[in-house]
This record gives C-alpha cells, sequence and structure tokens, in this order.
C-alpha cells in the first residue's frame, strides 16, 4: 500500500514538470571556444551572465532580457522578435539602471517589434550616474520600433529615461510609440547621454516625442553626432533632436557626419547656440548647410528631391575620391566644391552659383615642340580638362641654363639664355604634359618639292638646304584628317599630304624645316577596264562560272591593293561587285564597279529519284529552285507561286506513270520519271471487295479460293496471275 501511494506521486510529480511552460528556459548550446549560441524560437532568452553570446531566430511567443549588472557582448543574427499587447513585454530588455555594459553587434537582418503598450523595442531604462551602456555596431540592419508611450530605442514605461546609448555602425531604424522617442526617453522621460560614430541612423519619434532625445515632455541632452548618416524627425510639436514637446535639448553637439532632422512647429535641433562649433552636414527641416570652412565627404551623401544643401562663401566641399553625391534636390554653392569623386544631378536636381571644380583628368600644351633662337621669346599656354579644376598648373624646366621662365598661371614665357634642349613641364595634380625646347644659333633656309604620284608608288622627295642634307629628317602628315600628327611613315593610301624636312643644327644654322604639299591619286580606270566570259543561259543567266580578264596590261583583284591577279572566277550571281586594277609599274585604280550578272549551273531538285517507285494511294513530290520558272507533268503545265512547288500523285487504286520536268529562268531542266502503285500492288495480291484500276499491260494475281468480277458471272479459281482485257475499274470478290 505504501509502495502504490510513492508510485502515485511520482507520476503526479511527473506531470507537473511536464505542465510546466516550456518558455521559462532557454535553449543554450556552447561551442568549444566558450560562445553561447541562443535560439530564441526555442524559448525565453535570459543572460544572467557576463560573457559573448550570439542569438538567432525568429518568435512571437518568447522575449531576450539581460539581466541587472551583466557585461554581455551579443551578437544578433538575423533575429526577429515580436510581442503582442497581451504578453506586457520587451522583445529585448535590459534590466532597469543596469551597471552592466551591453555591446550589440548586427549581422544580417535584424526586428524587435514591441504591440506591447510601456514597453520598448530595445528597453534600457535608466541615464543616471553609474548606469552601464547600450553600444550597437556591425555591418548589419536592425528595425526596433516600440509600443506605446515606449521608444524604439531607449525608455519603456511612462516616466522612464534613457541614456549612455552609442552607435558605431551598422543601419539602424528606431520608431517611438506615441509620446516616446526613436531613441530615448519614453512618455514623459528624457534621453541624454546618447553618440552616434557612424553607420546609418533614422530615429522617428511618436506624436510629442523627439526622433532622438527626450519624449514628451522630456529633455534631450548631452546629444552627440561624430560621424555616420543620421535622419532624425520628431513628432508633433517635438524635436528632430532634442526635446519633447514643450521642452529643449541642451549640449547638442554634431561633429560630423550627414545629420537630418525634422520637426513641426519648432526648431529641427534645438540648442542652436551650440551650432556655431558643428562640423558636417546638417539639414534642419529641408535646408542644409556646411558647418565649419572646410568639410571632405567620405562616404556617399544625397540630397534629396525635398531639401537645400546650402554652401557658404569661403567654405569648401571636397568630395574624396570614389565618393559620389547625388543631387536630386538644390545645392546653392556659393563657396568651392572640389570634386575628386564624382557629382550625379538626377530628375528636378540643380547646383547653382559657383560651378564644381574637379580634378584635372588631363593637361595639354598649345606647343609640345618649340625651336627658337637666342634672345628670342614664346610663350607657352596650357590647357587643363575639365577647365573648372581646383588644380593648379605648376611649371618647371629640367635646364633653366638654357631658358628662362616666368609664370603666370597657365601661361608661360620662355626666354632663350643659350643654345641648346631644355624640357618644360606642366602639372597639374596627377597630370602632366612636356614641350621639348631647341634654341639654336642663325635660322638656316631650305627648299623642298614633291610631285603628284600614282597609288602604288612611293613619293620622291627633292631637297636642298644652306644647312646640307645630311640626317635630314623627313616627316609627313595627312591633310585630309583633322587630328593627324607628323610621323616618319612614308604614306601609300590615297588622299592629300605635306611632307615636313627638317635639317639639323650645324655649327653654323640652327634646325630649319620646310614643307611641300603633295597629292597620291587613284591611277585612271581604262576603258574597257576588263572582259566577262562564260557560258550563257537564258533570261540572262550564265549556266557556268564567269571569267572577268583585265585589259592587256593590267592585273585584276577583288580586294583593294591585294592578290592581283591574270583573272578572276566569279561562282555566284553579284549584283554589286567590284574590282581593282593594277598596271605594269604597281600603280592602282579604285574600285571598278562590275555589271551584275546572275549566275545558274544547277537544274531544279525534284524530290525523288529518276524511275523511283512509291507504294502509296498518294504521294507528294516537292520540286525547288532559287529560279525555279516551269513545271510539266506528263505534259501538262502546273501552275505555282515562288521558288518552291509540292506537286500531288496518286495511284488512281492501281498503278500511274508520270513524267515530271522542271525547269529554271537559266534554261536549266531536269526530268524524273515516277511510278505511284498502290499499296496492294507491293505483294501484287488481289484484295477482296474493292474497286482497283487495272491495266491490260500488267500481270496481276488472285489469292486462293474462288473469286469472282464485278459484270461477270463466272467464277475463278485463285492462286494464279491473270491480265484483264482492257484498263479499267474492277472489284474482285473472294467466294
Amino acid at each position: 500500500m505504501q509502495k502504490r501511494s510513492i508510485k502515485k506521486l511520482f507520476s503526479l510529480l511527473l506531470c507537473m514538470v511536464l505542465l510546466l511552460p516550456i518558455n521559462e528556459w532557454a535553449v543554450i548550446h556552447t561551442n568549444a571556444s566558450g560562445v553561447i549560441h541562443y535560439n530564441v524560437s526555442e524559448g525565453n532568452v535570459v543572460i544572467s551572465s557576463d560573457g559573448d553570446y550570439i542569438i538567432t531566430g525568429e518568435t512571437e511567443a518568447y522575449a531576450i532580457e539581460i539581466e541587472a549588472g551583466v557585461n554581455a557582448n551579443i551578437t544578433l543574427d538575423h533575429v526577429s522578435v515580436t510581442t503582442d499587447s497581451a504578453s506586457l513585454k520587451s522583445p529585448f530588455k535590459i534590466a532597469d539602471n543596469s551597471t552592466g555594459n551591453v555591446v550589440i553587434t548586427l549581422e544580417g537582418e535584424n526586428k524587435l517589434i514591441c504591440n506591447s503598450v510601456d514597453h520598448a523595442a530595445l528597453q534600457k531604462n535608466g541615464n543616471g550616474e553609474g548606469v552601464g551602456s547600450l553600444t550597437i555596431k556591425g555591418t548589419g540592419s536592425l528595425t526596433a520600433t516600440g509600443g506605446g508611450e515606449a521608444a524604439g530605442i531607449g525608455g519603456g514605461s511612462y516616466g522612464a529615461s534613457a541614456g549612455n546609448i552609442i552607435i558605431n555602425s551598422g543601419t539602424v531604424t528606431a520608431t517611438g510609440g506615441y509620446w516616446a522617442a526613436g531613441i530615448g526617453g519614453a512618455s514623459g522621460g528624457s534621453g541624454n547621454n546618447i553618440t552616434i560614430n557612424g553607420g546609418i541612423v533614422k530615429a522617428t519619434g511618436g506624436n510629442m516625442g523627439a526622433g532622438i532625445g527626450g519624449g514628451s515632455v522630456g529633455t534631450g541632452n548631452n546629444i552627440t553626432i561624430n560621424g555616420g548618416t543620421v535622419e532624425s524627425v520628431g513628432g508633433t510639436e517635438a524635436a528632430g533632436i532634442g526635446g519633447g514637446n514643450t521642452v529643449s535639448g541642451s549640449n547638442i553637439i554634431i561633429s560630423g557626419g550627414v545629420v537630418t532632422a525634422k520637426a513641426e512647429g519648432r526648431d529641427a535641433i534645438d540648442d542652436s547656440g551650440s551650432q556655431t562649433a558643428w562640423s558636417g552636414i546638417v539639414f534642419q527641416n529641408g535646408t542644409g548647410f556646411i558647418y565649419g570652412d572646410a568639410l571632405e565627404l567620405t562616404s556617399n551623401v544625397t540630397v534629396l528631391a525635398d531639401k537645400t544643401l546650402t554652401i557658404k562663401s569661403g567654405q569648401t566641399l571636397t568630395i574624396a575620391e570614389n565618393v559620389i553625391l547625388s543631387v536630386a534636390g538644390t545645392v546653392t554653392n556659393n563657396g568651392t566644391i572640389k570634386a575628386y569623386g564624382e557629382i550625379q544631378v538626377t530628375g528636378t536636381g540643380s547646383i547653382s552659383g559657383n560651378v564644381p571644380q574637379k580634378k584635372a583628368e588631363s593637361i595639354t600644351l598649345n606647343k609640345t615642340k618649340v625651336s627658337f633662337l637666342l634672345g628670342e621669346s614664346v610663350a607657352l599656354t596650357a590647357t587643363t580638362a575639365p577647365e573648372e579644376t581646383f588644380e593648379d598648373v605648376i611649371w618647371s624646366c629640367n635646364n633653366e641654363q638654357i631658358v628662362s621662365l616666368k609664370s603666370n598661371g597657365k601661361t608661360m614665357e620662355l626666354k632663350a639664355k643659350k643654345a641648346g634642349k631644355a624640357t618644360i613641364t606642366a602639372k597639374a595634380g596627377d597630370v602632366s604634359v612636356t614641350c621639348n625646347i631647341t634654341v639654336s644659333k642663325l635660322k638656316g633656309t631650305a627648299t623642298v618639292t614633291v610631285e603628284d604620284i600614282y597609288y602604288g608608288k612611293t613619293p620622291v622627295v627633292q631637297m636642298e638646304s644652306t644647312n646640307g642634307i645630311k640626317n635630314a629628317v623627313v616627316e609627313y602628315i595627312s591633310l585630309d584628317e583633322e587630328q593627324a600628327v607628323y610621323t616618319d611613315e612614308v604614306p601609300k593610301s590615297h588622299g592629300k599630304y605635306r611632307v615636313k624636312v627638317t635639317f639639323p643644327e650645324t655649327a653654323k644654322y640652327t634646325e630649319v624645316g620646310v614643307t611641300a604639299d603633295f597629292k597620291i591619286i587613284y591611277l585612271p580606270i581604262p576603258d574597257p577596264s576588263y572582259e566577262m566570259s562564260g557560258t550563257k543561259g537564258e533570261n540572262g543567266f550564265y549556266t557556268s562560272q564567269v571569267t572577268l580578264k583585265p585589259k592587256n596590261g593590267y592585273q585584276i583583284s577583288t580586294q583593294f591593293d591585294k592578290d592581283y591577279g591574270h583573272s578572276i572566277i566569279f561562282n555566284a550571281s553579284q549584283e554589286n561587285a567590284k574590282v581593282y586594277l593594277m598596271n605594269n609599274q604597281g600603280e592602282k585604280t579604285a574600285s571598278v564597279r562590275v555589271n551584275a550578272f546572275k549566275i545558274d549551273t544547277e537544274a531544279p531538285n525534284v524530290g525523288a529519284g529518276n524511275n523511283a517507285v512509291f507504294y502509296a494511294d498518294k504521294v507528294d513530290i516537292a520540286v525547288n529552285d532559287d529560279n525555279l520558272s516551269k513545271i510539266v507533268v506528263n505534259g501538262n503545265e502546273i501552275k505555282f507561286t515562288g521558288t518552291y512547288a509540292k506537286i500531288p500523285l496518286t495511284s488512281d487504286n492501281g498503278k500511274k506513270y508520270y513524267q515530271i520536268v522542271a525547269s529554271d529562268l537559266a534554261g536549266n531542266a531536269a526530268t524524273v520519271n515516277i511510278t505511284v502503285a498502290a499499296p496492294w500492288m507491293r505483294e501484287g495480291v488481289i484484295p477482296s471487295g474493292l474497286s482497283i484500276h487495272l491495266l491490260r499491260s500488267e500481270n496481276y494475281t488472285l489469292g486462293s479460293g474462288k473469286w469472282t468480277v464485278s459484270g461477270d458471272t463466272t467464277t475463278y479459281t485463285g492462286a494464279q496471275n491473270f491480265y484483264v482485257g482492257s484498263d479499267g475499274d474492277y472489284v474482285f470478290t473472294q467466294q
């Protein structure tokens, strides 16, 4: 009896254990490195000791809690926690006034959504002395939406203040419930000691709550933004950054980044007296300014369509390399924009005032080679692209004993001091260009002549000079090309040219150059230029290959300046053929148009071999040819269109003979004889009861048994061959 009672009690206790709500404990997995892994979908996560934690999972039943005094490094890896109005808890709660420091690292997309009044999405009540900090960082994102009267990140019940919140990186979107801040205090609570060092942060306050700072009637003090992209929107009558309705914030410091603040019925950012110490770009209710004398953008920035950014006189905005300033709104530039990176104006965006300056992409000189005499002067002018560049032109000379330099910005005056050579360099930023300088003695004289030549010949340059012709440099330039430059390559193509002969300096004379113009023209086309031969068919066709032979004393080719020979053979029709001629001296003509001609060497294709036999009731025979002109079947012409015809042939319930004659426009013809026999004729045995067409010239066989034939009362014995007396239709019936 006693044993039975003990057994019954044990069973009852076991049932009680099984009935306990499983969400009172978290499921914990620890790896070898000591990092603790939680999956919040398996139960409430309660962290009660210092350490490193990774939390994953999605849930609408459980939540995350950090107990008081715990220092925890927590990675949120694709976490989604949503709490309902009945649960009365925060998706992620740090114990009130905890002295522990919590660091959250974001990986992937994370969501904390609270539908419970007086509970924040990421709740951190308390900002007094000794209260620990909350730091958010990482490469992922966090969306935190607070419940009624609670912040997205911060205070979670009426009158609850929040502080010591730091955001270093990641993408953070925080939305407060009604009367609460996006990041900061709950309804009636303050948001103090909030620092943003980087990342992308968007904070939106509920009605009468600041975007970053105090909830309704709560202050927002000691808010510092050192970098990143921050957008903060206050609720009705609340600041974007600062205090809630009826209350102002103080000590708001902006030392970098791009900050956008919006508010209704008041300043977007409180504590306007501190603006003199700000730096970065700050937009307040759509109106933006650069703060500080100079600012460098190191990450992409967009001026939205409803915003205006003003750069004041004396200010400089520098866009770093590989950084994009996108302008969909308005930029008023009264200062200087230096664009090492890129400016993209989209939609109705505009930039007014001073034109943005860009990094020099190229620099050119009006002269790259200068020769002048002792005592003479010459001016060099540098042109940079783009024209609006912030790069100054810096001039230098590798030998100032030859020339003296006098710079005036983009213009450099050179004065010859001594015979010799020097190199002038003009540099703008990373690009540079050089000019070779030669200072000579007396100026020599020279003449040069060149006669026009036919294509295929080499120009002969005749020249004289007081310097002599030894080591003269001969260069050519095309007069038909706008961007042509002198080269030592002897021209061979048709066109207009100029030859320049440069005579070197001697003991008495300076270098001297002289030019002469000449033309390379095509050899006149002889008349007649060629003879055409081949076998002629009908309608202007050739039924053989066509041979072109040039006039005596010439060779011919289908390619200009290549593969000339004594004849050209064409195997196909030609519409726009061209040939080229060359005489015995190697002089060549331009293209010679060949009169169009047509070649067709093949008869039409008939889709059956000659004397083919088909055992079928009906056969379609295809006939095709690119120049198909006529089809005759058994002496009757067949109508068709195009280059293809399909001719139906029937057996006529017996055997029928056909002759198909197909011809093309060139006169090529194909004749094919075809026999079409009914399928029963393959074996040669007469079918019973069918009307068939028999020919008296053919031998037929009846099957075994007795047979009668329509129109005849005689009974015939089968299994023997027979003939009919005349062609016609017969019906045989087996008895």
